[in-house]
């Protein structure tokens, strides 16, 4: 792969010289005869000078532009393989109960995308989503418990909400999960409760 990256950018350097070679060294007419003189050949301009330092010069761009397109492409497949994960992860985990849009059953499970907002304004609402059962006494490991955390605000709240919030780590969540939720409701209403009425919100 390597030898072949190098070979195309071989090939661009050369291409481009023989793109600009006209317009460097351009066919004019000898003094001694008025015969048009033959453009240099690639090796001729090779030996110039200002010209080498330019096909070096493209060299160098083109290996780091395959590299950096590489490298996106590793970038992007590596999100989108996480998303899916995360994705998963919440079917599997969470969707039986908050079912695909998160909306919960009124009077029974809540809706994520109005409790959420609320939660991630409030100070200990963080903490809370992780510390509930269903998120820490999951069987997800901490660092996909905090994709998928990632995943459900990013995908069932505002953009307003997905704007003001910083990505779960790894870290946090072992950190969070270690702290037993005894009260979940109690400590729900203490957190929101009062947001919830002035917002309309589900009290349940």
């Amino acid at each position: 792969m390597i030898a072949a990256a190098k070979a195309g950018v071989d090939d661009a350097a050369a291409f481009a010289t023989k793109v600009i070679s006209p317009c460097t060294f351009p066919r004019l007419p000898t003094i001694s005869t008025g015969v048009l003189a033959a453009a240099p050949t690639l090796s001729t301009i090779a030996q110039q000078p200002s010209l080498s330092v330019l096909m070096t010069t493209l060299k160098t761009f083109g290996a780091r532009l395959l590299c950096g397109l590489f490298g996106l492409g590793l970038t992007t497949s590596a999100t989108l393989a996480d998303e899916a994960r995360a994705r998963a992860d919440y079917m599997i985990h969470c969707q039986g109960c908050h079912v695909p849009d998160g909306r919960g059953f009124p009077g029974k499970v809540p809706d994520m995308r109005a409790t959420l907002p609320l939660l991630l304004s409030v100070e200990g609402g963080r903490a809370f989503l992780v510390q509930v059962p269903g998120s820490a006494m999951s069987t997800l490991p901490n660092d996909r418990l905090a994709a998928t955390l990632n995943w459900i605000v990013k995908n069932f709240t505002d953009d307003k909400t997905v704007a003001a919030f910083a990505d779960y780590t790894e870290q946090e969540v072992e950190q969070m999960r270690a702290v037993r939720l005894d009260e979940v409701f109690t400590t729900r209403n203490a957190l929101i409760g009062h947001l919830e009425n002035t917002h309309g919100g589900s009290a349940e």
